[in-house]
């Protein structure tokens, strides 16, 4: 079996989580824990390294919880600072920063500064905002108070950004980014159309369409081809039609249930999801509890086939169970982690669930909300 891209897991100063480390990760790996306990913020703590804090990852979970405004260029380094303080443990700006990676020797790090100690000679000369990255390997002593970003994963150098270019120039940042794992995510929303008929158009005419058409045959046996129908443009959609046995007219995936659409949306990013990391919030979003075991067969099934290291959270005992009943067939691919703040200290903790306690676990139906 492939190597995983994370086998353990230290997340310092993002969010709830000041110290936390889970010492081993699995292959497919579900989370859960009460609300408020950090299911949702280990995922984005996972995307945050996964996309080497891509700026435009750190603005779209700050926004996805209503913590800015959108970051434009009107806005002053000390404003933005502000802002990004959300994301640091106790949601206030400090002066540590913000680890996530391996607990081994893959660790990730930023840390935002009001001020530069030192700058190059060559950078000193500033009527506007430096449009490049600043190697640390290059400073010199002369002080100058900008505000800035150093990002550093392991033993590799330091990158330093200007804060205000970071957040509003993307492609300085691309150019210049340290490589990490392919990644992509599902929300608790699920996919929209745009980005479910631009997955399928990636496996059209593959063998991975039947695949997929298995994922629609769990919640609908006589589902025998799909297709998208329609331009996207001027707001107009492409929509999923689908044929059933013994039928001769196409109808809409969608008139079957909010249920079909959550499942084609799942099973295109599992087949797209090759040589990655997958992060799923609230699994159950959506699917019929009688359907659990069978996606829970279908997710490990096809993490393993094309190397998927895959991270789900859920509220719900039926998405328990039904994942015990996977990892019962695999027992060596799936990890249950249930997340718990400390009664003295609040500090969240992760707690691997022992594969024979696991019944236990359910038959007490423990409080995961």
């Amino acid at each position: 079996m492939a190597n995983l891209f994370l086998d353990s897991l230290t997340i310092q100063n993002f969010r709830c989580f000041q110290d936390f480390k889970i010492e081993k990760l699995a292959r497919v790996n579900l989370i859960v824990g009460r609300n408020g306990v950090g299911k949702t913020a280990l995922l984005e703590a996972l995307e945050l390294y996964a996309s080497r804090f891509n700026p435009s990852v750190i603005q779209k979970l700050l926004l996805l919880h209503d913590e800015i405004k959108a970051i434009n260029e009107n806005m002053k380094g000390l404003d933005i600072i502000n802002m990004v303080g959300h994301l640091t443990y106790g949601r206030k700006f400090n002066d540590l920063p913000i680890v996530i990676g391996d607990s081994h020797d893959n660790l990730l790090s930023i840390l935002i500064r009001k001020h530069m100690a030192k700058v190059d000679e060559s950078i000193r000369v500033i009527q506007h905002f430096v449009k490049a990255l600043i190697p640390s390997t290059s400073l010199q002593t002369a002080p100058i108070f900008l505000p800035n970003i150093v990002i550093k994963l392991g033993s590799e150098a330091e990158r330093i950004y200007l804060l205000e270019e970071f957040f509003n120039n993307n492609d300085q940042f691309e150019g210049s980014k340290l490589a990490g794992p392919k990644w992509s995510s599902i929300g608790v929303k699920g996919l929209n159309n745009s980005e479910i008929a631009a997955y399928w158009d990636a496996v059209t005419l593959t063998e991975l369409e039947h695949e997929v058409l298995k994922a629609l045959q769990i919640i609908e046996p006589r589902v025998v081809s799909l297709a998208f129908i329609g331009e996207e443009r001027q707001g107009r959609k492409r929509i999923p039609m689908i044929k059933l046995a013994g039928q001769n007219e196409r109808i809409p995936l969608r008139s079957l249930g909010e249920g079909m659409n959550r499942m084609l949306g799942l099973a295109l990013k599992l087949v797209n999801a090759k040589e990655s990391m997958l992060l799923i919030d609230e699994l159950e979003n959506g699917l019929h509890y009688s359907t659990q075991p069978i996606v829970w067969r279908m997710i490990f099934q096809l993490a393993q086939q094309f190397n998927i290291q895959v991270f789900v959270t859920t509220h719900s005992i039926d998405c328990i169970k039904g994942f015990n009943q996977a990892l019962k067939e695999h027992p060596e691919v799936g990890l249950l982690l249930r997340l718990r703040r400390r009664p003295q200290t609040d500090e969240v903790v992760a707690i691997p669930a022992k594969k024979d306690k696991l019944e236990l676990f359910i038959s007490e139906q423990l409080e995961v909300r």
